[in-house]
């Protein structure tokens, strides 16, 4: 809720809404087709796109496609939030946006050695590369303290 907000924040209404999906199933419990998104810790978040797309679906995005400075606003502000755990992104996807973080940061050395550490390979590590997610990425909430019944 509060990386929509942030993001309509930054934007106006010319750009799409975020496309949201497979948070829980209707009537809660587990979510059939999926190995993830069993506990509500786990959202599926669209790519934002230079064009438009019809509001509330998926559509593979290549990193030419994307609008790199909303996506990012988007990543950015999970990687902000300690409660987000990680964030699957395809892996061409994930290099064009760590490509973008570098050249918007070159001469903020102190927030770029922030965000990279956020990347494969780095120390606070949070974005993990993979080959499926190339029309939306996956972000998974941490477990709230103190919850036994949470699944890891």
């Amino acid at each position: 809720k509060k990386c929509g907000l942030t993001y309509r924040r930054y934007f106006s209404k010319k750009y799409a809404p975020i496309s949201i999906g497979d948070l829980s199933s209707r009537s809660g419990g587990p979510l059939k087709s999926h190995k993830s998104h069993q506990s509500g810790r786990d959202v599926d978040v669209g790519y934002m796109r230079k064009k438009r797309i019809r509001p509330g679906f998926f559509i593979d995005t290549s990193p030419r496609q994307m609008n790199m400075y909303a996506q990012w606003v988007v990543v950015k502000c999970f990687l902000d939030d300690p409660q987000t755990q990680m964030i699957f992104i395809e892996r061409q996807r994930t290099r064009a946006l760590k490509r973008y973080v570098k050249r918007i940061y070159k001469k903020r050395k102190g927030k770029l050695n922030k965000y990279i550490s956020f990347f494969p390979g780095g120390k606070n590590k949070r974005i993990y590369p993979d080959a499926v997610h190339k029309s939306h990425m996956h972000v998974r909430i941490r477990c709230p303290k103190g919850d036994r019944r949470c699944k890891l």
